[in-house]
């Protein structure tokens, strides 16, 4: 009978991280040792301590597993990196045991390397969080809860603080490395606590895709998001994913059905418990509502969101600079954008109370209240201004900073210019400026 084989610890170099992927998509394809070193003109013994991460394998010879295991780039990319990490030679010899301060020597070995290979290299955004988001799916236990408790706050800060591509990148690290950790036993009574955490991180990349617009790839992370927060048992988990995604969906002009779904998943989830994950759903709802016209149903859904607004305790209600947190600023804001797509003649005034309770570093959602600002001008026939209003907002803030959401309002703003005016010059120039199909005929 064969023996198994060596365990391989991902934790202790980027080069065993490597050698563990190799073996996951080897196993992944039913392949022995043996069967792969042939295909790829290797000895199969060599090919065993790429594996162990005793030995950096040649490009070539990576472009040859990747496409033998249809890796879609993934093995390519994760060589790039560890290739760029100078300090990355394999090691024969394993750290004698897994501890929080290697696992954040691993995170910042393996962010370097990102930075010198280029992130999108690194980590394609179709295949490699792909392949990422499989390994979430499994596993619970480990050690220091505390530690990756306070690692999944900062993430969330991050989200309203830091570029989505950066926190992305930085999540997914956490996330893989996250997965071996919970491999290991820990306490019976801890696993929930882990499985919160993964949770919390699964909801975080998901939500910073679809804020980077990376529709597909959003939307298979909040399945997975979902079933985490389920598995975590925590119900104001479970109403988050389900709420959140219900505004993205918004934004990525998902049917106003699958919108409401989701909002009303949030709510059972809750179970009349108010939480921030129940007030973004009544949000959604109310602003698939106003698009649609249906001025009633988004006033009850507002009122709806208000009444659970003075039920969240002040932990949330006082949160003004994480993901999660609940603040007014919120409240107000979700009232900006229905006076402004209901065509209402108060959502001057609303504009004025929702900028107004951002603070300043709020600078993505401050932008988006400006454009609601400038879709209002276009609205009422100053076209000239309220076009030049929405690009100044737009080009004014970092790149990072211009999210789906940044770029569907000022889409908006393009698509309440009247028909007799569509053919202006001007339009033409503002959809190139920003980034935005130019429809045909224009």
């Amino acid at each position: 009978m064969p023996r198994s084989p060596d365990p391989v610890d991902p934790s202790l170099s980027p080069w065993h991280l490597f050698g563990a992927a190799v073996r996951h998509w080897r196993e992944l394809r039913g392949m022995s040792l043996q069967e792969v070193g042939k295909k790829i003109i290797f000895d199969w013994s060599v090919l065993a301590r790429w594996e162990r991460g005793e030995r950096k394998p040649p490009r070539d010879a990576v472009e040859r597993l990747d496409y033998l295991f249809e890796a879609g780039g993934f093995l390519v990319a994760l060589h790039a990196f560890a290739t760029a990490i100078p300090t990355s030679e394999p090691a024969n010899k394993a750290m004698p045991e897994w501890n929080p301060d290697a696992m954040d020597q691993l995170r910042r070995q393996l962010l370097t390397g990102l930075a010198a290979a280029g992130a999108a290299a690194a980590l394609p955004p179709s295949q490699g969080l792909e392949h990422l988001r499989a390994l979430v799916n499994s596993g619970v236990g480990s050690e220091s809860l505390t530690d990756w408790e306070e690692t999944a706050e900062e993430y969330a800060q991050a989200v309203v603080t830091r570029p989505r591509a950066q926190v992305v990148t930085d999540v997914a690290l956490d996330l893989l490395v996250l997965q071996k950790a919970m491999r290991t036993a820990v306490p019976g009574p801890e696993q929930t606590g882990w499985l919160r955490v993964n949770a919390r991180l699964t909801f975080i990349m998901a939500h910073c895709l679809g804020a980077d617009g990376q529709k597909h790839e959003s939307r298979q992370w909040w399945n997975t998001a979902r079933r985490a927060a389920q598995q975590s048992g925590d119900h104001e988990l479970v109403a988050a994913a389900c709420g959140y995604e219900a505004m993205q969906a918004l934004c990525e002009q998902r049917p106003a059905a699958v919108i409401v779904r989701l909002a009303e998943a949030a709510r059972t989830a809750a179970a009349g418990r108010p939480s921030a994950g129940v007030a973004e759903a009544h949000g959604a709802v109310a602003q698939v509502h106003a698009r649609l016209g249906d001025m009633k149903t988004a006033e009850r859904a507002l009122a709806a969101q208000a009444e659970v607004f003075e039920r969240l305790p002040d932990v949330v209600t006082g949160n003004r600079m994480a993901l999660g947190g609940w603040p007014e600023a919120r409240l107000l804001h979700t009232r900006s954008y229905v006076l402004t797509y209901s065509k209402n003649n108060r959502a001057g005034h609303a504009h004025e109370e929702a900028l107004k309770s951002y603070p300043a570093a709020r600078v993505r959602p401050i932008a988006q209240i400006q454009l609601h600002q400038a879709l209002m001008q276009v609205r009422s026939g100053d076209l000239a201004g309220g076009l030049d209003h929405a690009i100044t907002v737009v080009e004014g803030l970092p790149s990072g900073d211009r999210s789906a959401f940044i770029q569907r309002s000022a889409a908006d703003v393009a698509d309440a210019v009247p028909a007799r005016d569509r053919s202006n010059p001007q339009v033409a120039e503002y959809r190139r400026r920003l980034g935005l199909p130019i429809p045909e005929g224009v």
